[in-house]
């Protein structure tokens, strides 16, 4: 089977250059049944205006706005913070309010990644939340489904081999170390999504296949709340020590790594373990701010014995998402 005509966009031209009336339109074109459903609103500027893809309509968005308030209130808090998405049930309508001029929201992917390749992350994690079934839920399933689009989708454009989409999983397990990541902390679910990705040509599938795939994902690799919980509150003492880690004192990637090697709880071990390792390579950030990479022969030998303890814990074997229900990927 050829690759998808959704998915041409696997083999762009470098660089990439986000365009938001594109790919609204290119939305639109493989989701004809959402015009009317979901309605983008660039919200960099107040009050914004609905995106169609070939047209921008500053009217439309101030009848929305003046005829819902849930609208006006979206639109408000991207506008002043970062992109959301919502849906309004007796209305029939879901928002997407875009705004990537927030440095907040930005970098998902890691500092190398580029803006434009970060902005499109966005946009599909967006999209997530609203076309696919769980998007909205009332736990961290509704990050696990949108990522799970967002990171499909950035495979479908980039190609499997994007070492960008790898730094999602490090900026996760980064958050939940210091503070406000729980309900984001989506990495087991992008990670078992890279690995399959060697597996399966995620470009042979139809949009609808994708959308379904991406439930597939979040569902079958749930996070267990609690255990994010408990590594959250365990971590819980380093949070105060992450301003003066951004002044250049690296104390508290050296408290980090005592607390992951010396823990028997394999997934405290293993997070905490991805975040000290993310840290270390320095291409991640936490609400914005960017940590300094720490150089040095200490840190040489600091991931060297994390890597010789992490050897001695023996992985689960993790099953592989067989999609041929679909009738369009095969091993």
């Amino acid at each position: 089977m050829t690759t998808h005509f959704f998915n041409t966009a696997a083999f762009p031209a470098q660089p990439y250059i986000f365009d938001f009336a594109r790919e609204v339109s290119a939305f639109y074109r493989d989701h004809p049944d959402q015009k009317r459903k979901i309605y983008f609103i660039d919200a960099a500027t107040m009050p914004g205006s609905v995106c169609r893809g070939d047209e921008t309509d500053e009217d439309e968005v101030e009848v929305l706005l003046r005829s819902n308030a849930g609208v006006f209130e979206s639109n408000k808090q991207a506008y002043e913070g970062s992109s959301r998405s919502d849906f309004y049930l007796h209305q029939g309508y879901g928002t997407i309010c875009l705004n990537l001029t927030r440095n907040s929201q930005r970098n998902l992917l890691g500092y190398e990644a580029g803006t434009d390749v970060s902005d499109v992350f966005v946009f599909d994690h967006e999209i997530g939340h609203l076309l696919c079934k769980n998007g909205l839920a009332k736990t961290n399933l509704r990050e696990c489904v949108a990522d799970a689009y967002a990171t499909i989708r950035h495979i479908q454009r980039f190609g499997q081999d994007s070492a960008a989409i790898r730094r999602l999983v490090d900026k996760r397990a980064v958050e939940l170390v210091f503070g406000d990541g729980v309900e984001h902390f989506t990495a087991p679910v992008v990670e078992k999504i890279l690995a399959d990705s060697a597996k399966m040509d995620f470009s042979k599938l139809t949009p609808t296949e994708t959308v379904a795939l991406a439930e597939r994902y979040a569902i079958e690799n749930p996070v267990d709340p609690d255990m994010t919980r408990r590594i959250a509150q365990d971590f819980k003492t380093l949070e105060s020590g992450f301003p003066r880690l951004l002044k250049g004192d690296f104390t508290v990637i050296r408290l980090l790594d005592e607390l992951v090697r010396n823990s028997n709880d394999p997934h405290f071990f293993k997070w905490g373990a991805v975040a000290v390792r993310a840290l270390l390579e320095g291409d991640v950030n936490v609400n914005g701010e960017r940590p300094p990479r720490p150089q040095g022969p200490e840190w040489t030998e600091l991931r060297a014995r994390l890597d010789d303890r992490a050897s001695r814990f023996e992985p689960k074997p993790q099953k592989f998402i067989m999609v041929s229900d679909m009738g369009s990927l095969k091993l």
